[in-house]
């Protein structure tokens, strides 16, 4: 189910030149819409194809990327006209795939020319799960919109990810409330922790060697060690008899590192890298990616005070809404810019 986006391409893309959009005092979580399909399904067992229109006069043919060829096997395709020949004319083009394993593969679908790696007309992703005799074709829908009401996260994997390899959690990553909430003893017990919990007060003690902390269900409190007691973005919660934290539960109190690609956690056995500061400024690009100015004193214009971080909808949590002026916390990247102000990427904000 691991989807890694390598740190090699995520310290390329913040240190890239970004277009940015008029700048807005106030922005939203983002939430998802859904977006206008070009293409139908059809599914037969194990094997499915894909039918999109097609018109190579124009130069531009369908291809598919599989990302696990172990899981998802190519089998053919073909072109079917369905009325007399024109020149110029429109067809039927039909991708047939077969499913060989259980688990997730994605298949990116382009419209392109041959020639010229940008030249893209259309595209789409298809997610392709299997478990058994369950076989779900879905779109990777992962479309953003900043102006709805009720913010909404969640994520593709049904499962977080520690060090690659997947937590066995029965419960998945889950939103609640406008916070991604992840599964805690699982999680905690994949990273050698000793979770115990108390059904009288509602509690849960952890501990690895010299390191322990207590969460108290629907109290927003959290400590590490002997250290002061301070809030995240949502008190611990009980669902289907499990307790779930927020996401950054673990970097913030149990010190983990954290990264996301296509909305798939990964906690790693690396520090925690959390950027905090007041809001300066914020803007939107085209793309959606939303840069965030953080300030240590926002009196001052000093550069040197300054941090940006790069979000975007496929890589970022935002466990908040955040708004200009606002103290905020960032786990990012463990890469930053060498340039002033350094310049990062960020995967949860709270």
């Amino acid at each position: 189910m691991k989807r890694m986006l390598s740190l090699v391409l995520i310290g390329m893309m913040i240190m890239g030149t970004t277009a940015m959009a008029a700048e807005e005092d106030v922005m939203a979580v983002p939430t998802l819409y859904e977006a206008q399909k070009n293409y139908t399904i059809e599914q037969n067992g194990d094997e499915f194809t894909i039918i999109v229109s097609e018109n190579a006069s124009t130069g531009y043919m369908w291809n598919n990327e599989i990302s696990d060829n172990a899981i998802v096997e190519f089998v053919s395709e073909e072109n079917i006209i369905n009325s007399e020949p024109l020149l110029g004319a429109s067809y039927e083009k039909r991708m047939t795939f077969t499913v060989l394993a259980n688990g997730v593969a994605t298949i990116v679908f382009r419209n392109a020319r041959p020639f010229g790696e940008h030249e893209v007309a259309d595209t789409f992703t298809l997610v392709v799960y299997k478990n058994g005799d369950t076989l779900i074709i879905e779109e990777e829908q992962t479309f953003y919109a900043l102006d709805a009401d009720q913010p909404v996260l969640y994520a593709l994997s049904e499962t977080a990810t520690y060090n690659g390899d997947e937590i066995g959690a029965d419960v998945s990553v889950q939103e609640v409330n406008g916070v991604t909430m992840v599964p805690l003893r699982a999680t905690l017990e994949a990273m050698g922790y000793t979770v115990t919990w108390n059904g009288e007060i509602k509690s849960v003690e952890i501990q690895k060697g010299p390191q322990w902390t207590t969460i108290y269900i629907g109290m927003n409190s959290y400590f590490k060690n002997k250290m002061a007691a301070h809030e995240l973005s949502s008190a611990p919660v009980i669902m289907n008899n499990r307790t779930l934290v927020p996401i950054e539960f673990f970097a913030d109190i149990i010190g983990k590192g954290i990264e996301v690609n296509n909305l798939n956690i990964n906690f790693l056995d690396m520090e925690a890298v959390i950027h905090s500061g007041y809001i300066k400024s914020m803007s939107q690009d085209e793309t959606g990616t939303i840069t965030l100015t953080l300030t240590s004193d926002i009196t001052s214009d000093s550069i040197e005070l300054q941090t940006i971080i790069r979000t975007g909808p496929a890589f970022t949590f935002y466990n908040r809404e955040v708004a200009k002026g606002d103290y905020i916390q960032v786990v990012s990247s463990m890469i930053m810019t060498m340039s002033i102000p350094g310049q990062t990427v960020g995967y949860v904000v709270y």
